[in-house]
């Protein structure tokens, strides 16, 4: 009897602490757009965009049910580093799963996926939340525009 009392009070702290936590850490539902993308903008227009300004594609393939993604939305894409990298040195798209053709276009196994288009070739990809500066240094690795003359 005592066994199955303490199961069950086992149980039910699991439970609260499942719900509460994410809750009180900041986290539970769908984390907002961050700022630095249009959501009207979509994969293709940002692949003409970037063949104007010589600025490659950052698409960030998320999902609402993912919470990876909530999480990295409300972290390092909230960080004011790493949002003007983004803005300064490339043409932003938000992919989400329910554009499953642009996902399958980006070869998109993971969510979040953050990945680097250039001339329409996918360059680089990082797979999950990540933090500020990792993701700083990762855009910064990947998405600097090559210096003019400078070779391939």
């Amino acid at each position: 009897m005592k066994s199955t009392a303490l199961v069950l009070t086992l149980i039910v702290l699991v439970i609260v602490a499942v719900i509460l936590v994410p809750r009180l850490a900041g986290g539970g539902g769908v984390a907002p757009t961050p700022a630095v993308f249009d959501t009207s903008v979509t994969l293709d227009q940002a692949l003409e965009r970037s063949q104007t300004s010589g600025r490659p594609v950052f698409a960030l393939v998320t999902a609402d049910w993912c919470p990876p993604c909530q999480s990295l939305k409300r972290g390092a894409l909230t960080d004011e580093r790493v949002t003007k990298a983004i803005e300064s040195s490339t043409e932003p798209v938000y992919v989400t799963d329910k554009s499953g053709h642009d996902v399958g276009r980006l070869g998109v196994r993971a969510f979040p996926t953050s990945v680097i288009i250039r001339d329409g070739e996918v360059v680089a990809s990082l797979e999950g939340a990540a933090s500020a500066g990792r993701y700083l240094e990762w855009l910064e690795t990947n998405a600097a525009t090559p210096e003019a003359g400078a070779a391939p």
